[in-house]
């Protein structure tokens, strides 16, 4: 399908709301850029569309930016991974 993203981690990870209160995303999407790529109108609606559903969304430019935001994702800092 056109626009679907790149990549998608269907692991539910909490994120504290304040006041006690925790929210549970179904899980991150990710699409890749690389180059001078950008994301077209489809894979920004898709984008839009799951973060509206609560799902965690990035357009990553680089691996680099994929792995920073997969490890902050997931909270993998605590374990040392980097």
């Amino acid at each position: 399908k056109n626009g679907v993203p790149d990549i998608w981690i269907p692991i539910p990870v909490p994120s504290y709301e304040g006041g006690g209160h925790f929210h549970f995303s179904p899980g991150a999407v990710f699409e890749l850029k690389v180059g001078k790529g950008k994301a077209s109108q489809d894979q920004l609606w898709w984008i839009d569309v799951l973060a509206n559903m609560g799902w965690y969304t990035k357009v990553c430019y680089g691996f680099e930016e994929l792995k920073f935001e997969t490890i902050e994702y997931l909270d993998l800092g605590k374990y040392g991974i980097r």
